[in-house]
């Protein structure tokens, strides 16, 4: 596989339009549309190979996301897939409110469990809910910016729970494509606010308002925060930037080869540099001994080719 392009060395956001052009012919040349070729079959998570590192790194490279799939026959323990991220180096983990005290969050259907909470209404991915398009913290300020978060799958649901994800400099390209000022409006600082948080007279989170794409200042990258929610989201109201919201969404709703999608199953995980990625409801049986289950931590850190 090709090392990284020269032309990322300067931030996207910031490139002419002649080296934008590099750049995205060489993003594209290296995306990996089969999803079968981003899996990483790992012998042990508790020691990976230096092979495996370097292929996990050079997908991730490609496509900011990769998922790795346990051997069949050893019993790791829980916590096994978080030395796979320390190994890629992911330490620095951000809390939510959600998270247990090592900021991992258990993802399942909580919803028999915590009916006098209405976490239903409240908070989707603890249901058996389809999640919209989005990426992890959107809400969040720059200093709790997601760069990347891992997904280990405990059990899968007996139907549904596909993500499908998308990176977001596919995003920007395809959008870039159709209208250069769709993509320049989604920049704006002011573009998406998304208000406090508020439950009963406390305030868990302020209001935040950024770009949807913008240069992460810790790397220099492409970042992306966005979220398909019709509420608690409020966008700038020009014509430009609602066409701009309008072209995103029906870009990620549409059928394309640059969306993966993927049922994680028992012992696999994904990791990624905090793509943008939805949910489709799911089903468990009744009778099942074991739900669907999901690992989830956040970082502050992005997965890097170190070459």
């Amino acid at each position: 596989m090709p090392l990284p392009s020269a032309f990322n060395l300067k931030p996207v956001l910031e490139m002419g339009e002649s080296d934008y052009q590099c750049w995205r012919k060489d993003k594209l040349r290296r995306y990996i549309p089969d999803l079968e070729n981003c899996l990483v079959p790992i012998q042990n998570p508790l020691q990976l190979r230096p092979a495996e590192i370097r292929q996990l790194r050079e997908i991730i490279c490609s496509n900011n996301f990769v998922v790795y799939q346990y051997p069949s026959h050893p019993d790791y323990d829980s916590n096994s897939y978080r030395e796979i991220c320390r190994q890629l180096g992911l330490s620095r983990s951000i809390s939510n409110p959600g998270a247990d005290a090592d900021n991992v969050t258990k993802i399942q259907d909580r919803t028999v469990y915590d009916a006098g909470m209405n976490h239903r209404s409240r908070y989707i991915p603890y249901t058996n809910l389809a999640l919209n398009w989005h990426t992890d913290g959107y809400y969040n300020n720059q200093d709790r910016m997601v760069r990347a978060f891992v997904l280990h799958c405990m059990e899968p649901a007996q139907a549904g729970g596909v993500n499908a994800l998308m990176d977001h400099e596919i995003a920007y390209i395809l959008l870039r494509d159709e209208n250069p000022q769709w993509a320049k409006a989604l920049c704006d600082p002011e573009c998406l606010t998304i208000p406090e948080n508020i439950v009963g007279q406390k305030v868990i989170r302020d209001q935040f308002t950024g770009p949807v794409f913008s240069t992460d200042p810790a790397t220099g990258e492409l970042y992306a925060r966005y979220t398909e929610r019709k509420h608690n989201a409020v966008w700038k109201d020009t014509p430009v930037l609602r066409k701009a919201a309008s072209a995103l969404a029906a870009i990620l709703r549409t059928e394309n080869r640059w969306t993966a999608e993927i049922t994680l199953q028992r012992g696999q995980g994904l990791i990624c540099n905090n793509v943008l990625h939805n949910r489709s409801a799911f089903e468990d049986n009744d009778s099942q001994e074991r739900k669907r289950c999901l690992y989830r931590i956040r970082f502050s850190e992005r997965v890097q080719f170190l070459g």
